[in-house]
């Protein structure tokens, strides 16, 4: 039986390697609600970086091409939804809720992946047991033994990071996680009590040096893989650096600089945004948006596409 129960446990490891939170925790960009630019250097307005915050961007990679009339008809019916308290306004409070909504909306959906690949016994909590089993003493020794030093120091390095966040993400302490406690484990920079360890980890792996910095250098080489002739965005990232990274110009950067570099304390992108889509179409100036000023704006909210918005729900996470 326990000759099966290894055999079991190594091939589940070797399953959901692709899975380990430890890789996809830590972002080094700022809360982004889209991978395009809203604006270009010449300040030009990029519609699409909206249409990913206000429907999430892999929805809006889904989408198919609609007339106006049907774009304007859908996003109608999707205006009685974000409209919650029923007035027949959207509020900054409302567009900003449906927004954090849309955005967590994948990162719930792969917590819940992650969280029943390593809930061996599939009930509603998670064990570190259970993760040690899946991620760590699953390994296959013969892969173990071969690994080279560098390697090996990953692996410990590893194990360490996953014992310090399961411990603060534990914030029950009932040495278990239930799947938002979970949620933060694999995700920290998605929770503020977090932030402690995703800057210690971010410093650790970017502080090449060892002397308790970030230099640029380690900076642009943690961002960039150095490989054929500079990008135009990694000239961007060096003049940023400079400008809005390093607050005190003693051109290198603390913890507390990374901390506000990878979780801004004072910067809610999701009320950003709210406040940007009220800015752009609300044209009597109330402040909040009737459903013609979102219908006449429907550019600026789907442009030619429509969610499938019935399936958006993760109230039940």
């Amino acid at each position: 039986m326990k000759s099966q129960l290894l055999v079991y446990t190594i091939c589940l490891a070797l399953s959901i390697a692709s899975c380990k939170p430890n890789e996809s925790g830590r972002v080094k960009k700022e809360v982004k609600l889209s991978d395009k630019q809203h604006f270009d250097e010449h300040g030009n307005h990029n519609p699409d970086f909206d249409h990913d915050a206000f429907l999430g961007e892999e929805e809006a990679l889904a989408f198919k091409d609609l007339s106006p009339e049907e774009s304007k008809e859908k996003l109608g019916q999707l205006f009685e939804r974000v409209d919650k308290n029923g007035d027949g306004f959207l509020s900054e409070d409302e567009l900003k809720n449906w927004i954090e909504l849309q955005q967590n909306g994948a990162l719930y959906k792969e917590t819940e992946r992650m969280f029943q690949a390593h809930n061996l016994d599939g009930d509603d909590k998670l064990t570190w047991d259970e993760y040690n089993m899946t991620s760590f003493s699953g390994f296959p020794l013969e892969k173990l033994v071969t690994l080279k030093e560098n390697e090996f120091m990953d692996y410990r390095k590893r194990v360490r990071h996953d014992k310090a966040r399961w411990s603060k993400a534990d914030v029950n302490r009932d040495e278990a996680l239930d799947k938002e406690e979970f949620l933060a484990f694999a995700y920290p920079r998605e929770r503020q009590h977090m932030r402690d360890i995703a800057v210690s980890e971010t410093m650790e792996d970017m502080d090449k040096d060892g002397d308790g910095f970030v230099s640029l250098e380690e900076y642009v080489n943690d961002l960039w893989s150095g490989e054929g002739s500079e990008p135009d965005w990694v000239a961007i990232e060096r003049k940023g650096f400079g400008e809005y990274r390093d607050q005190d110009g003693d051109g290198k950067l603390n913890s507390d600089e990374v901390a506000e570099w990878i979780m801004p304390s004072n910067y809610d992108p999701t009320m950003s945004e709210a406040k940007h889509l009220i800015h752009e179409t609300d044209s009597n100036k109330d402040k909040k948006l009737a459903k013609s000023e979102v219908l006449e704006n429907f550019k600026l909210f789907v442009g030619s596409r429509v969610t499938n918005f019935g399936e958006m729900r993760h109230d039940e996470f």
